[in-house]
Formats: structure tokens, sequence, C-alpha cells
């Protein structure tokens, strides 16, 4: 005889709800375009910095500002911890079943290998992160949300983030212009200052 793991049933209407919240809230602190246009750029390019060896980090490199950023950014991200969550993200903050068909591919195949990098990358989950002008949401993006683990090495997260950002490409999908500027930055990071690994 099989035994088979149970899982608790699932109230959609509930998570829906919960969801909902998230998305309301994210809403509330949505980045300013005007006056914080810059901030995804700037929080992206310092992220990447940390990942310098500390004797090639810019002097003025101020971790407690990447800190504050962060917190910023994370502000203005609805986040879920799943596919089957980010699919109700995803409906419920209003994108089209095409569109949010296509970002479910793109965004569990980075999810995907992140995942089978474990050892190097802490996945965190999936989220929306919305922005707005003149008090108004205008745009929002879907995301994956990962770090490097505690203990990896740079040069490791670097190598394993490339094949992260890169995995749509792979799984039959294709990568953002945002995902080829990250891959480019890091190649260059491990050929300027790894490259004696």
């Amino acid at each position: 005889m099989h035994e088979y793991i149970q899982f608790p049933p699932i109230d959609l209407e509930v998570e829906r709800k919960v969801i909902s919240e998230k998305i309301r809230t994210a809403k509330q602190h949505a980045l300013d375009l005007e006056i914080e246009g810059d901030l995804i750029e700037q929080y992206t390019d310092m992220t990447h910095v940390q990942y310098l060896p500390s004797e090639n980090q810019p002097a003025d490199f101020n971790k407690e500002k990447l800190e504050a950023m962060e917190a910023r950014v994370l502000q203005a991200i609805a986040q879920v911890k799943t596919l089957p969550e980010f699919r109700i993200l995803m409906k419920e903050a209003g994108f089209n079943d095409k569109f949010a068909m296509d970002m479910l591919a793109h965004e569990n195949a980075h999810a995907n290998v992140a995942e089978q990098k474990s050892d190097t990358i802490d996945l965190h989950g999936y989220g929306i992160i919305f922005f707005q002008e003149h008090g108004q949401v205008v745009s929002a993006t879907p995301l994956v949300l990962n770090d490097k683990k505690d203990g990896a090495t740079s040069f490791q997260y670097l190598q394993d983030e490339i094949e992260v950002l890169n995995a749509p490409n792979e799984y039959g999908n294709k990568n953002s212009e945002d995902d080829d500027r990250e891959i480019q930055m890091r190649r260059d990071t491990l050929e300027k200052y790894y490259s004696n690994k």
C-alpha cells in the first residue's frame, strides 16, 4: 500500500484576499518615477558592487545606504513564495492572461535554476514591483527575489547568477533586456576581478 503526502486544503478566496492586501500595500508604497526614477538602476549597480573584492570596492561604497535602498525597494513589492501564489498575484494585479502566462514561464525559469543553485543562492519567491507618477500607479514589473547565501563566495555566486539570469533563454522563453544587462555586468566583474580563479 502506498502512502501519499497530504497537503492542507487551500482556501483560494482567503489566499486572494491576502494577496490583494499585499498588492494594496505595495501600491501605497509604489516607487515614484519622478523622485525615485533611477533608484532601481542605482540599487542594482550598488548591489553588484558588494560582490567585488573588498580592495576593489569604491571608497564611497556604503553598506548602510545599500540596505536603506533595499528596504525602500521592498516596500514597493508585493511578494509571494510559490508559483501558484504568483499566478494569483498576477491575476489580482490585473495582468492579462497572455502576459501573465509568459511572465510565469519567464520568472519560473529564473526560480528553477536558482533552486538548483541553493548552495550559493537564497530564493525568496516571486513578486511584482509597482511604480507611480503623480500619485497614480502607472506600471508594474514581475520579478523573482533572490540573493547570495551567507557563506557563499562572491565568485561562485556571480557564476551561478549568470545561469539564473540566462534561464529564460535556456527554458524556451527569452531573456529581458534587464536580464542581459545584469548578465553582462556579472561577466565583466568575473573577467576583471576574478579571472585568476
